[in-house]
């Protein structure tokens, strides 16, 4: 349970997107010993997200990214600290284009106090409708979806526009419309329905 949120492990919603995570260094004597990576008795209030930590392993370790790799996230190491870093990209993407789960075939941005959810199949979970958008700075516990009010059009659809902006560049499948999945679904393959190319 991730009450007060709303959602749980694996859903599109907080609940299921806001997990805890402890960091911790251990007294070993070795070389960060005089320099610990890790503040004692500090919680950090800034995102960070799986993909983060293959690039903090590497800067903790003084490992430098292999020419021409493609690395997702950013390093954690600042944080650690219990400092702020200005410099970290307050955006998250949660793509999800499979299914059967709690929430189905969607992509989830947060970017700061805004919460976009592009459903690929508007279903009863969905409330019928391809989107959704909280406030989460008003509305931490999403029980107003602005998605569908006239007057959040602009912020949905700048919030749509980094969404696909975002799969593109990390080249990421984005959607095609419905009759196209339709078409080239294949019942028999073992990944059901294709949702979408780059």
């Amino acid at each position: 349970c991730a009450a007060p949120l709303r959602g749980k492990k694996g859903s599109h919603y907080e609940g299921g997107m806001r997990v805890p995570f402890v960091a911790a260094w251990g007294a070993d004597g070795g070389r960060f010993e005089a320099e610990p990576p890790v503040a004692r008795g500090v919680v950090q209030r800034q995102m960070g997200a799986v993909y983060d930590l293959f690039p903090t392993l590497l800067d903790v370790a003084g490992v430098k990214v292999p020419d021409g790799h493609t690395i997702d996230g950013s390093s954690l190491r600042k944080l650690f600290t219990g400092n702020p870093d200005p410099t970290r990209n307050e955006r998250f993407l949660m793509h999800y284009p499979h299914a059967p789960h709690r929430s189905d075939y969607f992509t989830t941005l947060r970017d700061g106090r805004w919460k976009l959810i592009y459903h690929y199949f508007p279903s009863p979970a969905s409330h019928g409708s391809r989107y959704e958008l909280f406030d989460l700075q008003e509305d931490p516990h999403e029980l107003r979806d602005l998605g569908r009010e006239p007057g959040w059009a602009r912020v949905r659809d700048e919030h749509l526009g980094l969404v696909f902006d975002w799969m593109r560049q990390r080249r990421n499948r984005v959607t095609i419309s419905d009759a196209e999945i339709m078409k080239r679904a294949n019942p028999a393959a073992a990944g059901g329905v294709i949702i979408g190319e780059w």
